[in-house]
């Protein structure tokens, strides 16, 4: 890469190894961030808003605009609601359908119950997942167990205890169609809502840590916060005593859920 010539070099990841790599490739035109003398800056005007909120919490904090309007403004665009484009392989649609089988009639909703490592503040309590998907399947809905081998333990736990679907692990590529399937998806900010968005599929996302402008969910979603607030912005310890994610409550879930199910034709 560094013994090739191009005519954009497009870096819009605040990291050490991709800013040098951005620096030492030769381009006519370069957007985004870079390592000058020594530490990571905006290359030009464009990046400068994205690169102070990233430095600075109270800036970010204040931040109104969304994460695909920043990311379009480093690219010298203007954001108007273009969608994501991400291909569902139809290939995997039959491994599906003993899921739909079960389910039958009911709604699918799925329940992306991780969050990853990084931010651990995210996670809802383990019973509020149970009393979520005990009440799904008691009006009739039907609770499909979500995520990756760092899920896997715990979602075994959760089917064990509820009765609720688990299918087990997938490549990504089967993950994202078996995410397809569903009618609502409930997640914490992770990969798992950016499948959401791309398949389409309605979304009551979980929000403590994160400013809630960030999020473009395309008029197909509803954030669900802690009723207390956070003051762990960008966290990953909780700075309470009780944590504000316990202050998400089951109801709360289940009426976003609902709302979504009603709106969905």
């Amino acid at each position: 890469v560094q013994h090739q010539r191009y005519d954009i070099v497009i870096n819009l990841d605040k990291d050490i190894e991709a800013c040098s790599l951005c620096a030492d490739i030769p381009a006519k035109e370069k957007l985004g961030f870079i390592m000058h003398e020594g530490h990571i800056a905006a290359v030009n005007h464009h990046a400068q808003h994205k690169f102070i909120t990233g430095m600075f919490d109270q800036i970010s904090a204040a931040n109104t605009k969304n994460y695909l309007k920043e990311i379009f403004e480093i690219c010298g665009f203007d954001f108007q609601g273009e969608p994501y484009i991400l291909p569902i392989d139809a290939q995997y649609e039959p491994m599906w359908e003993p899921i739909k089988r079960l389910a039958g009639k009911k709604r699918i909703v799925g329940l992306n119950t991780g969050c990853g490592e990084r931010w651990l503040t995210r996670l809802w309590p383990e019973e509020y997942w149970v009393d979520l998907i005990k009440r799904l399947k008691k009006n009739g809905y039907f609770p499909l167990l979500l995520g990756g081998p760092q899920e896997d333990a715990q979602n075994k736990k959760y089917a064990s205890v509820t009765g609720a679907h688990y299918p087990g692990t997938f490549t990504l590529q089967q993950f994202m169609s078996l995410s397809a399937q569903c009618h609502v998806i409930v997640t914490a900010v992770s990969m798992m809502m950016h499948i959401a968005i791309g398949a389409g599929v309605p979304l009551a996302l979980f929000n403590n840590i994160f400013n809630r402008h960030e999020f473009e969910l395309y008029g197909n979603g509803v954030i669900v916060e802690p009723s207390s607030g956070c003051d762990c912005y960008f966290g990953n310890t909780c700075k309470r005593e009780r944590h504000c994610m316990k202050d998400l409550s089951v109801d709360a879930v289940y009426a976003a859920i609902i709302s979504l199910i009603n709106k969905k034709p």
